[in-house]
Order: C-alpha cells, then sequence, then structure tokens
C-alpha cells in the first residue's frame, strides 16, 4: 500500500511540473506577441497609405479606373460619320519611282535598313550619287502560265506531296495503281509544278529531325529554299537534273515557257553581340546561294541588288529568280530587290508588290499612300511605281486586265475615328494604264464601312464585308467596262455577300459563295449578281466547329467541267466537329462533298446523303443547346461515317494521332469521268454516278 502511495505522489509531482512549464511558455509566446504588435504598429506608422492597402482592393481600384475610362472612350463615340474637313489628294504630292537604283555598296545598304551611323561595325563609304538603273520593259501574252500547288495530274498520272515526299500513282477507269515514292530526310517539300516530263519540287531545308511536319503548310517556314527539277521521262526513275539553294523562305512560284520563276523572301537583319564590348549591334547580311548540292554557298553580288522605293525603312530582300527547265546549260538567274511590302500579287507575267507608308500632308494630317510597284517576271525587272490612296484590302484587290492595273483600297485613320469625328475610313478603285498613269478613279465609296473583301471578274469587281460577326452588309458593284470611266452601285444588303471566298462558274454567270462561321457550320451557295442579289441555291454542312480548307487554300476547291456528263462539279474537303455533350466536343466526320451543276440549271445538287444526329447548335433565338439536325453525310470519306472519329482523345500517342489525321481527303480531281480523292497517306477511285470506290493505295 506505501508503494502505491508513493507512486501517486511521484505522478503529482511530476503533473505539477508540466502544468508551471506550459504556463511559463504561454507567458512567453503572449509577451513575444505583444511585442510583435507594437513593432506592426510602429511600421504603419511609417508605411505610406497606398502600401497598406491590399493586393485585392489595389486591383479592384485599378479595374474601377479602367472601366470609367472604357465608358467615357464610348460614350464619345460618334453616332454617325460625318465627312470628314480634310480630304487628302488622290494625286499624292510626291511621285512614285519609275526607275530602279543599283545598291553601290555596304553603307549604302545600311542606311536604306535604317542602321545607325556609329555603329562601328558598318563599312563606312562616300557612295557615289544614285544613277538609275535602266530595265527594258517588255510586255508578254500569259497564256499557259502554271502555279505550284500540292496535287498535280499530267494525262493519266497524279502526283501528290505529302509533308515528307512525293508519290506517283497511274489512274485509269477508276483503278489507281503505284507508280513510285521518293521520301526526303532533311527536304521539306512545299510546292510542285509539272510541264512535259519534268517535275519541279520547291521547298525548305529542314533542321529538325526529330518530329515529322504534320502538313505542307509547315514547311514553308523554313529559312533555306530549295528547288530540285526531276526528268520524269521513266516516272518509275526520276532523275534529278537541277539543283538550286538560297537563304530565304519561298514565297510562290510560276512556269511560263519552259522558264521557272520563283519568288523567296529574305530577312536581312540580325542582332550580333560584340564580343569585346559585349554591345548588341544590328547588322545587314547578303544572302547565299549554291547551283549544286556539291558547291560551296557563294554570296550574292551588290551589283544584283536594288532598291526601288526611297524613304521607307526596309525589311527584307525579294529575291526574283528564273530557271530554265530543260536547258540544263542555262544559267540561272538572281536579282534581289530591297522591300517593305506587306502584300504580294501576280497577275498575269506581272508581279505587285504594295508598300504601304503614312505621310504628314497638309494641315498636319496624316495621310496612308501604298506604292504600287511592278516586276515583269519574264525579265525579273522592275518596270514602275503607281501610289494610291490607302492601302489594298488583300492581294486579290490587286488585278490586271485588258492592260490596265485596277486597285482596290481602304483609306482613312479608322482608329482614330472611333473618339474624333475629323477622322473617317472610305473605300477607294483606281485604275492605271500601262504606263502606269491614273486614269481613272472612284472615292468615298462606303463611307464609314469597313470592307474585308474585293474580288475582281473581268470587267467588274465587287467589294463587301465578309466577317462572319456581321448580320448583312451591302455590296457595292464596281463597273469596270469603260476603265475611263468607271462607276460603283449599292446593292441591298443580303447575307450572300458575307462570302469569305467567291468564284465563278465559267461563262454561266453564276458564282459559288461559300461561309463559315460559329452560328451556320460551313455554308456553299450558287448565287447570281444582276439587278440585285439572287440566292439560287444553298446547301449547310452543320457543326459550332466544322471548317473547310477551301477558305485558307483556294486552290483546294473543285471546280470542273466533265463533258462525258455535260456538267459542272464543285467540291470540297471538311471537318464537321461539333459537341455532343456540354463540354464534349468531337470530330463527327471528315470527307469530300460534291455538288453538281447541270448546264443551264440554276440548282446546286448534293450528291450525297443526309442524317438525322443530336448536338449542340445556336438556335435561331440566339440561345446553345443540343437540338435534333439534319447532317449532311460526306460524299467520299476514308472514315465510317456512322461513327465519330474522335482523334483527340486522352492518352493517344502522337504517331496514332497523325495516322488519323493523314487520311483526312484534302483534294479531288476528276479525271475521264472518274473522281479521284487525296489524302496525305490515301488516294482513292470512284464512280462519279453510283460513288462507289474502285480502286485505292495507301502509302
Amino acid at each position: 500500500m506505501s508503494k502505491l502511495n508513493q507512486h501517486f505522489d511521484n505522478i503529482q509531482v511530476s503533473e505539477d511540473l508540466e502544468t508551471k512549464t506550459l504556463n511559463r511558455i504561454r507567458l512567453e509566446k503572449i509577451r513575444q506577441d505583444i511585442e510583435d504588435t507594437q513593432k506592426i504598429n510602429v511600421q504603419k506608422a511609417h508605411t505610406p497609405w497606398y502600401k497598406r492597402v491590399s493586393v485585392y482592393a489595389r486591383a479592384a481600384a485599378a479595374f474601377a479606373i479602367i472601366a470609367v475610362l472604357l465608358v467615357s472612350i464610348l460614350l464619345n463615340l460618334p453616332t454617325s460619320y460625318e465627312p470628314m474637313p480634310f480630304r487628302p489628294e488622290v494625286t499624292p504630292p510626291f511621285a512614285g519611282a519609275s526607275h530602279a537604283f543599283r545598291i553601290q555598296d555596304q553603307h549604302q545598304l545600311n542606311n536604306l535598313f535604317n542602321l545607325h551611323e556609329n555603329n562601328p561595325h558598318l563599312l563606312v563609304t562616300s557612295p557615289d550619287e544614285d544613277e538609275p538603273h535602266h530595265f527594258a520593259v517588255s510586255s508578254i501574252a500569259t497564256e499557259n502560265m502554271q502555279e505550284g500547288d500540292i496535287i498535280k495530274y499530267e494525262g493519266n498520272y497524279i502526283y501528290r506531296l505529302s509533308p515528307i515526299g512525293l508519290t506517283i500513282v497511274e489512274v485509269n477507269n477508276g483503278q489507281v495503281n503505284h507508280i513510285n515514292t521518293i521520301q526526303y530526310q532533311n527536304f521539306a517539300p512545299v510546292e510542285m509544278l509539272v510541264q512535259n516530263n519534268r517535275l519541279i519540287i520547291l521547298g525548305g531545308l529542314r533542321n529538325n529531325l526529330t518530329a515529322p511536319p504534320t502538313s505542307i503548310a509547315a514547311n514553308r517556314q523554313h529559312n533555306r529554299m530549295q528547288v530540285r527539277v526531276y526528268d520524269i521521262t521513266n516516272r518509275a526513275h526520276p532523275i534529278l537534273e537541277r539543283f538550286f539553294e538560297v537563304d530565304g523562305r519561298f514565297n510562290t512560284a510560276r512556269i511560263y515557257s519552259n522558264t521557272l520563276f520563283f519568288i523567296v523572301d529574305f530577312f536581312p537583319v540580325t542582332l550580333n553581340r560584340c564580343q569585346n564590348t559585349g554591345t548588341l549591334y544590328r547588322q545587314v547580311n547578303l544572302p547565299y546561294f549554291r547551283k549544286c548540292q556539291t558547291d560551296e554557298p557563294s554570296q550574292i553580288a551588290l551589283s544584283n541588288l536594288f532598291y526601288t522605293v526611297q524613304n521607307v525603312r526596309m525589311q527584307s530582300f525579294m529575291l526574283l529568280g528564273s530557271i530554265e527547265i530543260f536547258d540544263k546549260n542555262e544559267d540561272i538567274t538572281l536579282i534581289g530587290y530591297l522591300s517593305a511590302s506587306n502584300i504580294i500579287s501576280i497577275s498575269g507575267l506581272n508581279l505587285y508588290t504594295a508598300t504601304t507608308v503614312w505621310t504628314l500632308e497638309e494641315n498636319n494630317h496624316w495621310v496612308d499612300r501604298s506604292h504600287i510597284s511592278r516586276f515583269c517576271l519574264n525579265t525579273l525587272e522592275f518596270s514602275g511605281t503607281a501610289t494610291v490612296l490607302g492601302a489594298p484590302l488583300s492581294e486579290y484587290a490587286i488585278n490586271e486586265y485588258d492592260g490596265y492595273l485596277r486597285v482596290i483600297t481602304q483609306y482613312g485613320d479608322w482608329w482614330r475615328s472611333w473618339n474624333n469625328p475629323d477622322f473617317y475610313f472610305a473605300t477607294g478603285v483606281f485604275v492605271f494604264d500601262e504606263d502606269l498613269k491614273l486614269v481613272s478613279y472612284l472615292i468615298d465609296i462606303a463611307e464609314g464601312e469597313t470592307m474585308y473583301t474585293a474580288r475582281f471578274d473581268r470587267s467588274r469587281a465587287y467589294i463587301f464585308d465578309s466577317s462572319p460577326l456581321v448580320v448583312s452588309t451591302p455590296l457595292y458593284t464596281i463597273n469596270l467596262t469603260d476603265h475611263h470611266n468607271i462607276s460603283s452601285i449599292r446593292e441591298q444588303a443580303h447575307d450572300a455577300i458575307r462570302h469569305q471566298y467567291i468564284r465563278r462558274v465559267g461563262d454561266s454567270g453564276l458564282n459559288i459563295g461559300i461561309r463559315q462561321s460559329r452560328q451556320t457550320g460551313v455554308v456553299i451557295e450558287l448565287f447570281e449578281v444582276g439587278v440585285g442579289i439572287g440566292i439560287l441555291s444553298s446547301h449547310t454542312i452543320l457543326g459550332e466547329w466544322t471548317q473547310t480548307n477551301v477558305l485558307y487554300e483556294s486552290g483546294t476547291l473543285l471546280l470542273s467541267y466533265c463533258e462525258m456528263t455535260s456538267a459542272w462539279y464543285v467540291g470540297l474537303s471538311a471537318i464537321v466537329a461539333g459537341r455532343r455533350e456540354r463540354w464534349n466536343t468531337v470530330t463527327i466526320m471528315q470527307g469530300f462533298y460534291l455538288f453538281r451543276l447541270e448546264s443551264g440549271a440554276r440548282e446546286l445538287e448534293f450528291l450525297g446523303e443526309s442524317r438525322q444526329d443530336d448536338i449542340f447548335i445556336h438556335t435561331a433565338g440566339g440561345s446553345y443547346a443540343i437540338a435534333t439536325v439534319s447532317l449532311l453525310i460526306p460524299s467520299f470519306s476514308n472514315f465510317d461515317t456512322n461513327n465519330d472519329i474522335s482523334p483527340f482523345e486522352y492518352g493517344i500517342s502522337w504517331e496514332s494521332w497523325l495516322a488519323v489525321f493523314s487520311r483526312y481527303i484534302n483534294r479531288a480531281v476528276i479525271i475521264d469521268g472518274y473522281l479521284y480523292t487525296i489524302a496525305d497517306s490515301v488516294i482513292a477511285g470512284y464512280n462519279i454516278y453510283t460513288r462507289d470506290r474502285l480502286g485505292v493505295f495507301e502509302g
């Protein structure tokens, strides 16, 4: 019993010691908290008020200030566009360049790229006064001009460029026989041309070999261009006859009269660091080239470099080259022009570049004008400059027809017009003769309206707003029958003119229009423009994310007249994608949609079926809900159209994704009444009447 009592006494003593220790710790913590509070109060007394505000309060104040500024800007927006008090002169106060000037030396080259004179790395000399270089101007007919593409066919042979190589197949009555495949290791093909048993492939030098490219478009980004000319007399064993390589990105190419003309963009200014001082400086580099795979690269001579537009900061070289595809002994020509152009357009055998500049003119008003420079592709020579008010809407807004140059521009200071009614914007049409002298013009078309699209159709031009955000917009028709007396007609607003792509159907007077948006999917329509706009036939490929490559690559549209059936065939590839659930986007179908227009008919017939399907769509009331709709099934497809494709699943490998993507149909051609669809890994032949597959090559 005594031992038990002693044990309880020991426990009581230990509990007393523990309680005292805990109390001492609590008192020490309270004392430390009081000291910390006193220090914080002292710091706050010496801290500015704006630093005492929390981060969230500061963010809220910043958003409030931004909201006030936006409201003030919106309140100052003009409710209507008044005529601009200052109207710029159509004829510019300065003359355009009529001659090209040869670059004298490196010093002048640096000055043209606006490099500072105090740069110690520049070669400083005193060049003689610039002497104009006179080129001989020639005018040549443009028949038999051929453009580059990724698909070509000649006779019964189809040539296909994929991201990694070339495939040649022979087709006959829907059957597809493989002839040859050429795969490249470090060469990225972009375009090809075929003429008289000669195959020309243009592309870039691929430096990264770890992953293959997913599309031809990705191959355009390489900074070195190659030209390869093959003799394909024996298509099973093509022979490389000519080779050329030059620094720069490939732009475009044409063939005329057995001569290949190509355009390369080279950006010469690099930022370097001085090894001695560590300072950064800009340097202008000249492009290198070589004419044989075993040759050492050579630098282009300054004597082959020219400039045309003065007082404009240059950005790049536009290199023009020509190669005789049959004469292996003929030398390769390469001429460079310093350029600041933002638009390049080829019309006929002339190349046009547009350089837009802002100039301070009368009454301190800034006016935008564009220098339209003309180059003859046949001689690679500069032949003059025309100056227009504003900037061309696109490359399609520059057109040459019947010896006249026609340009459609948008001019004015549109971003200042938001809060300054003294500024506005409008559209103009300008016509120049063979000597690039202004013979007629129209200005102040569509005042206060933003026009995005312009198309020329022989003696007519169309100007409209193709933005999918616009419900309806007027169409302006320009009558160009008499180039010395042009006129404009404003048509009634209609959905038809929201087309982002327009193509004339032969000489029928009818047009194909294509537009795309998340609300409507892809819409293809047949319409005509006369006194008004008439929609004759319309078909919709539904799907919130449905898209077609026609809007990005105009050459992908099939528009072919078949004499065997006496009908026009119109076709395009499309990816049908949408949501089956609120947050689940799937690829439903992919394939080629074919339409037929009988001779003399005014209705576009879809050659295919449709099915009822449940997907989310934008309803007429503006809501977004799932609905049962009629989906057009592709006329031709490399997939089972009864099941969703859905390649974008979690965990899918890169190789599996490429395998699915490579089966997407990109193009189609009609040969001897049979249709052939072309994908990166599949070429298939079909009976155009029954749409039955007759032959296929996979590889």
